[in-house]
């Protein structure tokens, strides 16, 4: 066995081993002993951060696989709904352009079977019997082509003046007074004579002949506001300025409702 090296205390006088950090009878701090020990200190810490670097690269290494493999899953997934919508959106464009087709096909069909008689029912002026033929057609696949038949716009307008006609007859007792009926017929013709101020009449299909007609129409109803229903211009604007939207741009037939409600009543009451 090796003999540890002995010296004095500087303090104390004692002795005291090379390797010890202090004197243990004074307490007198050996240089010595401490710088070895200090020393000693400094390895185990090098050591200890040695094997803490090897644990960190390899946590490190750990974490960068798992975060990888976890991206790549989150890469397929996107990649697989980028698909999937991509996809989606692709049969819907199809079922679009197969659905227009379809309507396109259905409105010639329709073009084929029925304009030559609506046609034919229009040219004996009887139009009356052409609005309840073009009734009849609505339940028609296809029907939509009736928009662009020549004549429509004009039937459209008649639709409103007959609607007025039929206020009349109910205020005069000519036939039974239904109030929300009557309600609905006073909305469209204040909607009709609003719309007319536009000048639309140049814009759309109209022959000469039925222009001249609806004019004719937009007066009588202007006459039916005023002499049968006894509303002057202020009352008028008042229920049209109550019927607008929540934007003001357009008359609606709830917002109408509640504001024809009180004169409805009023209408109802002399009538009975």
């Amino acid at each position: 066995m090796t003999e540890r090296k002995r010296i004095y205390c500087t303090n104390c006088g004692a002795w005291v081993g090379e390797n010890e950090e202090k004197c243990p009878y004074c307490g007198m701090i050996n240089p010595t002993g401490a710088e070895a020990a200090h020393m000693r200190r400094l390895n185990a810490i090098r050591d200890d951060m040695a094997g803490m670097e090897d644990d960190i690269e390899e946590t490190y290494t750990r974490e960068l696989k798992e975060k990888g493999s976890l991206a790549l899953k989150i890469g397929i997934g996107v990649l697989i709904i980028s698909l999937l919508l991509c996809l989606a959106a692709f049969i819907k464009l199809r079922l679009e352009e197969r659905n227009t087709s379809r309507e396109m096909d259905q409105e010639i069909a329709f073009e084929r079977s029925f304009f030559p008689e609506l046609d034919r029912i229009y040219a004996e002026g009887n139009d009356e019997a052409t609005l309840e033929y073009i009734y009849q057609l609505y339940e028609r696949e296809g029907s939509s082509a009736l928009w662009s038949w020549p004549h429509y716009d004009y039937f459209r307008h008649y639709e409103d003046y007959r609607g007025m006609l039929h206020a009349r007859a109910m205020l005069s007792g000519d036939e039974d007074l239904h109030e929300d009926e009557l309600g609905w017929f006073v909305y469209r013709i204040l909607k009709e004579l609003e719309n007319s101020k536009n000048d639309s009449l140049s814009y759309e299909n109209l022959t000469a002949g039925e222009r001249e007609t609806i004019l004719t129409w937009f007066q009588e109803e202007a006459d039916f506001l005023t002499n049968d229903l006894k509303l002057t211009e202020d009352d008028i604007t008042v229920i049209r300025e109550k019927s607008l939207d929540k934007n003001g741009g357009f008359m609606t037939y709830e917002n109408a409702e509640k504001a024809l409600k009180p004169w409805i009543s009023r209408w109802v009451s002399e009538n009975r």
